[in-house]
């Protein structure tokens, strides 16, 4: 909620028919993420998240600059 009354603020929604999508994703991913963190070990939940953000990082490197 934080996140979307950060970017009402900032940007404006110019489609509100995503609206009703974006929360149902937002409230589906909840359980799922909740069960997860209680499953997954902290050393590789740790890792995998720094390897994916490596990568998205690189991703975006690559996109603006080639």
């Amino acid at each position: 909620m934080v996140g979307f009354a950060t970017y009402l603020c900032f940007r404006g929604i110019n489609d509100w028919g995503l609206f009703p999508y974006l929360c149902a994703g937002a409230l589906m991913s909840v359980p799922l993420s909740a069960w997860t963190v209680k499953k997954v070990p902290t050393r590789k939940l740790t890792l995998a998240i720094g390897i994916l953000t490596v990568c998205l990082g690189a991703l975006t490197l690559w996109k603006v600059l080639f």
